[in-house]
């Protein structure tokens, strides 16, 4: 776990400025989000997990769309400022610490499961999507956006330098704590989906555990991804 708890530490301390760059996003976007994760999964109400909320990203629109939403972050500091934004926009999540890897919430809790950018920041990532499954009710659905975030750090084809794009220009312009960001690329050359390329790493173990998974989207240069969203299911036969 020290691994885990480093980068835990790190997402406590860019806490505030993070905040600021999603709330930030969420007046551009916001009102389109419920729309896109109903669009895509099909489900358009019930109770849903936002694993790895952050400042509340995805829970506080789903909120706000008449979802009953519980968004988990294992950095307390991010927990504290989904509050704190959830209270702004004048709804009320329910927010927890709890690891994703390890989650105490009962078999077949969740109709829903959304997660943005953080399956790639867990230690044991196919403990997170054997959690997924198991707290799906039948039938559920799991909508993971994510990237090959730090595969350049293995893989030649990745080896030229990280692009910039609109979503890192935001984070630096709201990086009020001055935060080194290399921090985590060093952490990150330690994480097991650094080294693996994705999404087809997901496929393949979500597949493993019994489940299904399809790519909705994808971004990149020919064959090189760098950010994709999947569509998790979990499938009940007969």
């Amino acid at each position: 776990m020290q691994l885990t708890d480093s980068i835990c530490d790190y997402w406590d301390s860019r806490s505030f400025g993070f905040s600021d760059a999603v709330v930030d996003e969420m007046r551009e976007r916001g009102d389109d989000v419920a729309c896109w994760v109903a669009g895509i999964t099909g489900i358009h109400s019930g109770r849903v997990l936002d694993l790895g909320c952050g400042p509340g990203f995805f829970s506080i629109p789903l909120e706000s769309a008449g979802y009953d939403v519980v968004g988990i972050d294992y950095s307390s500091e991010m927990v504290a400022r989904a509050t704190e934004n959830a209270a702004d926009a004048g709804v009320q999540p329910v927010f927890l610490r709890m690891d994703a890897q390890s989650m105490s919430f009962p078999n077949e809790s969740f109709d829903l499961v959304v997660s943005r950018d953080v399956l790639w920041t867990l230690e044991h990532p196919e403990k997170a999507y054997s959690e997924i499954l198991r707290i799906l009710k039948p039938n559920g659905k799991a909508l993971i956006s994510d990237g090959n975030y730090y595969l350049h750090l293995y893989d030649p084809e990745y080896s030229q330098p990280k692009r910039m794009d609109d979503a890192d220009n935001k984070h630096m312009r709201f990086n009020k704590d001055n935060v080194d960001f290399g921090i985590i690329e060093k952490l990150a050359s330690d994480l097991p989906l650094s080294k693996v390329h994705r999404p087809q790493w997901d496929i393949d173990t979500v597949s493993d555990l019994g489940g299904s998974a399809e790519v909705i989207s994808s971004k990149g240069e020919g064959s090189i991804v760098r950010r994709f969203v999947i569509l998790v299911s979990k499938e009940v036969s007969g």
